[in-house]
């Protein structure tokens, strides 16, 4: 029974690792976006961020994405510290 948690601990700590890489490029949109929102529109990063649209849209979805990474992430830890004071890790 020990073995099997210190295993699921284990399986928990690479699944943090995949879903952090998962949720970088909500980090990316959510930091693209809130630049050119907020920096001067005459010279965008990339032309089609000229659209205010398009720059709330990419805000959006980033923070969607991070919103999701943290919640599962929350979650797994806390599966993970509920599973160390069983095993007394």
């Amino acid at each position: 029974m020990q073995q099997q948690k210190k295993l699921r601990i284990k399986d928990i700590d690479k699944q943090v690792i995949k879903i952090s890489l998962i949720e970088t490029p909500g980090s990316i949109l959510f930091g693209v976006g809130l630049y050119s929102k907020f920096v001067d529109a005459d010279a965008p990063i990339l032309p089609f961020l000229q659209d205010q649209a398009v720059v709330n849209s990419i805000i959006v979805i980033g923070a969607a994405i991070m919103l999701w990474g943290t919640y599962k992430i929350l979650m797994l830890k806390l599966e993970k510290s509920r599973l160390q004071k069983a095993a007394g890790v």
